[in-house]
């Protein structure tokens, strides 16, 4: 009993289950016209190889008349299809017609006229009623051989063929459903998809477009907090100097030189803020040139900064990375820390790449800033590592290590950086 259950449930779900409320059956109905095209024109010749030579003229007339109906009702519904209109009264008519050219027809071939009228009515009503709307010409059939004294022989013999000929019909409708419903299903799918990548993009034009403006803001805090302060202070300075040239030329001299050292601090931000802005770019160097030449516009008479960096082979964009770490880390150092001196490391490992930047300043305990933590979900998309020692520097300075997985030697990654 419960495999009969289980068989007539799979028959259901296969046979008479509506088309999933998620596709649209007007869609799958555009996708079977071609289909549909087909079984009408097969049952327009039909109901013409029925004419014969000599019949009386309101026989032909009636025959023309059928045949003109079945061919309006058909283009009726087609156009509802294609434009998206209801579809009711356009299927009702092009099946009682369908239905009639079958009686009309009186040959099992009519049954062409059948399968088409079945899809119509599967399509634009229920699987069900085109179920109980197929079963009428098999009705119809063993009724007119009942009533015209037929064998009971033939009557189970032309029922059974009209009940297989009109199944038959049934099946490739569900098949072309399935097909067609497929066909629908994946072309939602890649709309969803066009969609959900449209989505990606605003959003990632939106975060860079936000990444940007944190940039600029942070950039203009600097200037403003730094070099505008260092700036009213050189001009104050100077301002009393002028005052005092006369009355105190010591003081005003001694005023002058503290002004030139400000001017010179403030040069030295600068370059500082020009440096974090510049673009990442190695031109053709190698990743061990590229840090040598950056460590060096680093230095100047109040920073020291020392490398030691082997020789490694990374893929472009890995080595962009170390660049714009250690271009990140240096900055900081010189805007944050009073560091005096700074070593830059890259050892190569076993199974790792090792960038290390250590500093003989103040050290601190905060998180990353948004440069250093933009740079840290690189770091960790390819599989790698940022970790900060707030004191594990040079005499409790501050240290940054990045550890890569040598997956990202020799050309592969899975992130990019610009």
């Amino acid at each position: 009993m419960a495999v009969l259950k289980t068989g007539l449930k799979k028959i259901y779900g296969r046979y008479l289950a509506p088309i999933p409320a998620d596709i649209s059956a007007t869609d799958v109905a555009i996708e079977m016209l071609g289909l549909l095209k087909f079984f009408v024109i097969g049952g327009l010749i039909v109901l013409a190889t029925t004419l014969k030579q000599g019949a009386p003229v309101l026989d032909i007339g009636f025959l023309l008349a059928i045949m003109a109906g079945f061919i309006v009702s058909w283009m009726w519904w087609a156009k509802n299809v294609r434009l998206g209109k209801n579809l009711v009264a356009a299927a009702l008519s092009f099946a009682f017609i369908s239905l009639a050219a079958f009686i009309v027809a009186n040959n099992p071939m009519g049954l062409m006229l059948i399968w088409s009228a079945t899809a119509v009515i599967y399509l634009s009503f229920s699987p069900k009623l085109a179920f109980l709307y197929c079963m009428v010409p098999v009705l119809l059939t063993m009724a007119i051989h009942l009533i015209g004294g037929s064998s009971i022989n033939r009557v189970i013999m032309e029922t059974t063929v009209a009940m297989l000929l009109v199944f038959a019909g049934f099946q490739i409708c569900v098949s072309v459903r399935e097909t067609s419903a497929a066909s629908v299903e994946s072309a939602q799918a890649n709309a969803n998809l066009r969609r959900v990548n449209a989505e990606l993009s605003t959003a990632l034009r939106q975060s860079r477009d936000l990444t940007l403006e944190k940039e600029r803001s942070r950039i203009a805090a600097s200037l403003h907090d730094n070099l505008g302060h260092r700036l009213i202070t050189v001009m104050m300075g100077l301002e009393y100097a002028l005052r005092m040239k006369h009355r105190e030329p010591d003081k005003a001299w001694s005023e002058v030189g503290e002004s030139r050292d400000n001017v010179s601090e403030a040069l030295e931000e600068m370059r500082v803020v020009v440096r974090a802005l510049h673009p990442v770019r190695l031109n053709g160097e190698s990743l061990s040139e590229h840090l040598n030449a950056l460590a060096g516009s680093f230095r100047s008479t109040r920073l020291a900064v020392n490398t030691n960096i082997a020789e490694v082979q990374l893929d472009s964009q890995a080595e962009e990375l170390v660049v714009a770490v250690t271009q990140e880390a240096l900055t900081n150092v010189v805007r944050h820390s009073s560091a005096t001196q700074i070593e830059l490391e890259l050892a190569s490992h076993l199974d790792e790449i090792e960038l290390k930047i250590a500093d003989d300043g103040t050290g601190t305990s905060e998180p990353f800033g948004f440069g250093l933590r933009s740079l840290a979900e690189r770091v960790e998309q390819s599989g790698g590592l940022m970790r900060a020692e707030a004191h594990g520097g040079i005499g409790e300075g501050f240290a940054l290590a990045v550890h890569l997985p040598r997956k990202n030697v020799d050309g592969y990654t899975n992130y990019s950086y610009r």
